[in-house]
């Protein structure tokens, strides 16, 4: 610390009676140790934003100088004390950190719990911004400035990993995507597979952009599989990424639509699961940013992804194989 300015602080704050200063410095918690021209001891402690200072009043020089020492040691002990108790070192560590997160919109409801545990256990808060993973991939070419990104196609990941925007060691997979038909209440034709797309009753099918939404391509893919893409695809309304062409099942714009798993289960539509044999997998990965200031932080993210925790949520919101309903066709 510098001894002159905090002998201006202290003498400021004091009308000027402070002679000398002697500097400790624990941390986060404590301060500041002065010494006032009557022979008052005086300290400032210091927490967050807090501040506060004690007079010991009636101290002889000598007598000022022992219970400097005794309040250097007791001020020592209770900021032991104090980061054991109340702030765990891993809190501590990531307070005033924070990562901003590019995720896939399939993400949007599992990432919200994940971020959540993740802040808690560290103190990092995470920043999340949603998009489809195409046009996602394309902010960060252009320099977006995110610390991490979560995508729903792990070739976008690796593709940007050997052009030098993500990290190589730090791509990792962490989930695998499921995509569902899901109908609207209001349909006028029962929705039981993709072969009931084809009637004249269901006039509109939502489905992700297949050009930049890996939902959206896997949509299309079960579709062409299935033989009803030709017969069905000026029936298709795009929306950007998976989140929006559900809120077009939702609003009843679309009588159906073929969206992630993760996202439909919160809505009160009618689920129908696709056979995961129309579709290639769809295999999402995660990478730190080649230009993230908080790489350290990134990677305590990554293994906190990667963990069980994380996992539990994963399969809650339908990520895996096997987590859908019984399949039509």
């Amino acid at each position: 610390m510098n001894h002159e300015a905090n002998r201006a602080r202290l003498a400021s704050f004091f009308c000027g009676r402070i002679d000398w200063v002697v500097d400790l410095d624990v941390g986060i918690f404590f301060s500041v140790l002065g010494f006032a021209r009557d022979g008052c001891a005086v300290v400032i402690f210091r927490y967050g934003e807090l501040k506060l200072a004690m007079t010991v009043l009636d101290a002889g020089f000598k007598r000022g100088i022992v219970m400097l020492r005794f309040l250097k040691c007791f001020i020592f002990l209770i900021a032991a004390f104090t980061s054991f108790v109340w702030v765990p070192r891993s809190l501590a560590a990531g307070q005033g950190k924070s990562l901003t997160v590019a995720a896939a919109a399939d993400m949007t409801f599992a990432l919200k719990e994940i971020a959540a545990g993740f802040e808690h256990e560290t103190g990092v808060k995470v920043v999340v911004s949603y998009g489809s993973t195409g046009l996602l991939a394309g902010q960060i070419r252009n320099g977006a400035p995110f610390d991490v990104f979560l995508a729903a196609d792990a070739s976008v990941v690796r593709a940007l990993a050997s052009d030098g925007f993500i990290i190589p060691g730090s791509v990792m997979p962490y989930a695998t995507g499921v995509i569902v038909l899901a109908a609207h209440s209001g349909a006028k034709k029962a929705i039981n597979g993709l072969k009931d797309l084809l009637s004249p009753e269901i006039r509109w099918v939502a489905l992700a952009n297949p050009d930049h939404a890996p939902y959206g391509r896997a949509g299309k893919e079960a579709l062409v599989s299935a033989g009803v893409w030709e017969a069905v695809k000026d029936k298709v309304v795009y929306g950007e990424n998976v989140s929006q062409a559900l809120k077009f099942v939702q609003t009843g714009d679309a009588d159906a639509g073929i969206i992630a798993f993760s996202v439909v289960q919160s809505s009160a539509l009618s689920v129908i699961g696709i056979e995961p044999g129309l579709y290639r997998p769809i295999e999402q990965a995660a990478g730190i940013l080649t230009t993230s200031k908080e790489e350290a932080a990134a990677r305590e993210f990554l293994k906190y992804l990667a963990g069980d925790e994380s996992a539990g949520i994963l399969k809650k919101y339908g990520f895996g194989k096997g987590a859908v309903p019984g399949p039509g066709r």
